[in-house]
């Protein structure tokens, strides 16, 4: 839980620096104020901030699933074992 805290907080911090390194060039290029429409910076870091929360959701979503699914195998192969060749040579033997 610790964890998705800190990625949380990575994930606005990234998304606020790059909203301003999108927003910081253009006005510069056309000579006009800085900070024309701040609330367009407020607007666009939420958004960021937002979607760098999912995706931090979804890959841990997916790290679970994909533990739980290969333990899961695992469980099921046990007891499994694949039979050799009547005669023939086990593939990858030396002579």
């Amino acid at each position: 839980m610790r964890a998705a805290c800190l990625h949380a907080g990575r994930a606005f911090v990234h998304a606020c620096k790059c909203q301003l390194s999108a927003a910081l060039p253009g006005p510069q290029v056309r000579k006009v104020p800085l900070m024309r429409e701040p609330w367009e910076h407020f607007i666009g870091a939420g958004i960021g901030a937002f979607l760098g929360n999912e995706l931090v959701k979804y890959t841990d979503r997916t790290e679970r699933e994909i533990e739980e699914l290969l333990r899961r195998r695992e469980e099921s192969n046990k007891g499994f074992r694949v039979p050799s060749m009547a005669g023939g040579p086990t593939p990858g033997a030396s002579k």
